[in-house]
């Protein structure tokens, strides 16, 4: 990322949402985060996309802010959508823990300081654990002190995508001990009908999740949830339990193949996952089913060091750095590539990709734009805008 002096202390907030469907309610969310509560604006804060998705029934809010003023935009954005999203009537395919369950904070500019991110990743969990009342905070990556813990690790550990875990052993960094799972049971996402339809559990994007749980399912393409009025849940406060960190960017790119042979989808995520001898660095994958196909869901993470020369395929992979330790991640053409050639020694086609957000270079130079012309809610501007 090219030195810039307004982009020198950017940090960005990807939020994750437990709501799609009510995408007046998301926006509400988004523009807490730019607007404090007399309706006047955040200077140098930007929402550059919300990106929704209905099976899920969860949106990512990318929030851009100095390191300076990325708490309190971040903090407004979650309490607001605590307040509006009841956990006890949310229906949804994505795992999750709360109305809002997992707040990373990823530095962009090369002036940001990592401990410093920490420190406001630390903030801001406190600050919901204050503000929100009977919320729960577990920390990871560089928040979590000093082991610096990554969020599958963590997850790992406290077995909290168990269908039973014990919740006594869930001891959070901050806040009360949790008392309720939302949405981490097949059974409790759908119900014993939408079990009874045949639904595939799309389960989180940690490398390694849900694997007790990931049993075949035929996949009913015209069968899909739709939410009655009854089923809408309606504003009220219930207790939240929620993921805070920081780290480098983690991008999501995910690529769809023509097939619903889940079978088929995990063994090619099996074989791109980073853990596997020959994956990709930094890929975590699971295989979705996703509107009558199956999506090979990956979470790209930045890794130390200079892209790697037996993998570039003729392409660098796209570098940064943090605090001048180099820095790159896996590109979307190659994972795409991979996963193509994979799926075609199957006889099947890949039919698209697509990305959540942006990569780490695309959220800094877009941040840098919408702030330059004063854009607070970019999300409605960007297709006209052309980095």
């Amino acid at each position: 990322m090219a030195s810039c002096s307004l982009g020198s202390r950017l940090v960005a907030c990807l939020l994750n949402v437990s709501e799609a469907r009510r995408k007046d309610l998301v926006e509400t969310v988004a523009k807490a985060a730019l607007f404090n509560t007399e309706g006047v604006r955040r200077e140098g804060t930007t929402v550059l996309n919300i990106f929704n998705d209905h099976d899920y029934n969860r949106s990512v809010i990318t929030i851009v802010a100095s390191i300076d003023s990325i708490r309190e935009a971040v903090l407004a954005a979650c309490e607001k959508a605590c307040g509006l999203i009841d956990m006890r009537d949310h229906s949804g395919l994505h795992p999750r823990m709360g109305a809002v369950d997992l707040i990373p904070i990823y530095p962009l500019g090369e002036e940001v300081e990592v401990e410093h991110c920490a420190e406001e990743a630390r903030a801001v969990a406190q600050g919901l654990t204050e503000r929100v009342q009977g919320t729960s905070a577990f920390l990871f990556g560089w928040a979590d002190s000093p082991l610096h813990r990554g969020l599958a690790q963590r997850r790992k550990e406290m077995g909290w995508f168990k269908k039973k875990p014990d919740m006594q052993t869930m001891v959070p960094d901050i806040g009360p001990q949790p008392q309720a799972q939302f949405g981490l049971t097949e059974l409790q996402a759908l119900g014993r009908s939408g079990l009874d339809r045949g639904y595939q559990r799309r389960s989180s994007r940690d490398d390694g999740m849900f694997d007790s749980l990931n049993k075949p399912h035929t996949l009913h393409q015209n069968n899909q949830y739709l939410p009655s009025e009854a089923d809408v849940p309606q504003p009220g406060p219930l207790m939240q339990t929620l993921w805070v960190g920081a780290s480098p960017y983690v991008m999501n790119c995910n690529v769809t193949i023509d097939t619903q042979d889940l079978a088929l989808g995990r063994s090619i995520a099996t074989a791109i996952r980073e853990s596997t001898p020959g994956g990709l660095p930094g890929v975590q994958v699971l295989a979705l089913p996703h509107d009558g196909a199956v999506e090979i869901a990956c979470n790209v993470e930045s890794v130390k060091g200079h892209s790697p020369g037996y993998m570039t395929a003729g392409e660098p992979w796209p570098s940064f750095s943090i605090q001048g330790q180099p820095y790159c991640h896996a590109p979307a053409s190659l994972i795409t590539a991979r996963v193509a050639e994979l799926a075609g020694k199957q006889g099947i086609g890949a039919k698209s990709t697509a990305l959540v957000g942006f990569t780490p270079r695309e959220c800094r130079g877009l941040a840098e734009i919408a702030l330059s012309q004063g854009i607070a809610e970019f999300w409605k501007e960007q297709h006209r805008i052309r980095m």
